[in-house]
């Protein structure tokens, strides 16, 4: 599959304008953030600064919760 150059480049675009606009309510920013344990720290740390974190323990990837609503109901 080919490209043309200006097409290419608004496929670019778009991607950085999404990527721009995200958020940690992104579905995939919280995944980038929840994967990553100095990441998470900080985050935990700067939204919650009374619990005086320290370190992370053990870190999961996000899971589906319709799986588990699923499994439930069948």
């Amino acid at each position: 599959m080919s490209y043309s150059s200006e097409t290419n480049s608004s496929m670019i675009a778009n991607i950085m304008d999404r990527w721009q606009k995200m958020t940690i309510t992104s579905d995939p920013m919280f995944g980038i953030v929840m994967e990553n344990k100095e990441i998470c720290l900080e985050l935990i740390r700067r939204a919650l600064p009374r619990l005086k974190v320290n370190e992370i323990v053990h870190l999961t990837t996000q899971k589906d919760i319709n799986v588990f609503a699923r499994r439930k109901t069948n």
